[in-house]
């Protein structure tokens, strides 16, 4: 089974304020986006695409085999669909944001293998969209005007919305949510 990984860094992080992408923001010695590539690849994840905007530093992964995508996009559906064109004939797509920190290995590791439709935590707005090869296929060719959020995504590809709980990871929208995931390491030692 060939799966790949878009990561979602293009947005303008209005809420966590301007500097470093919050995804380039350490906890312990590792980025946010270090810690998430970390696990995908000890998931068996071959390809990774980073999709992010103009302001994003420019080649992150370039000694990492993986590919960078820096795009103007409006919407969330144009970054996937940016991500996607990086990518072919692969049977599962995970699209992850770049502000999600993954806190527990465990877990991570062991979910992504029977994953097969989008979960979402109305709590912490982390949002997981899994893509077998006929969503891939859909997504390329949806008109990215027309959807606004992943919720309208998923509602127009059928896709599940199931919660989870939220023990493994959790969304980096502010100053406060990186202080909270920093502790949280710190209280895992």
């Amino acid at each position: 089974m060939k799966t790949a990984a878009i990561i979602l860094a293009a947005g303008k992080q209005t809420r966590f304020g301007e500097g470093l992408p919050k995804s380039l923001h350490t906890i312990s010695d590792q980025t946010i986006l270090g810690r998430m590539c970390e696990f995908l690849k000890k998931s068996k994840v071959e390809k990774i695409v980073l999709v992010t905007n103009a302001d994003y530093p420019a080649d992150v992964f370039a000694d990492k085999g993986n590919v960078q995508v820096p795009i103007e996009s409006k919407t969330i559906l144009q970054s996937i669909q940016a991500g996607l064109e990086e990518l072919d004939c692969f049977d599962y797509v995970f699209v992850f944001s770049a502000d999600t920190y993954i806190s527990h290995e465990n877990k991570i590791t062991v979910h992504l293998g029977f994953w097969t439709d989008m979960y979402y935590d109305p709590f912490e707005n982390v949002t997981i969209f899994v893509l077998d090869r006929l969503h891939q296929y859909e997504l390329k060719h949806m008109d990215a005007s027309k959807f606004n959020s992943k919720m309208e995504i998923a509602a127009h590809l059928g896709m599940t919305c199931k919660i989870v709980k939220n023990d493994f990871w959790m969304n980096i929208n502010t100053q406060e949510d990186l202080e909270r995931a920093r502790k949280l390491y710190d209280s895992s030692k």
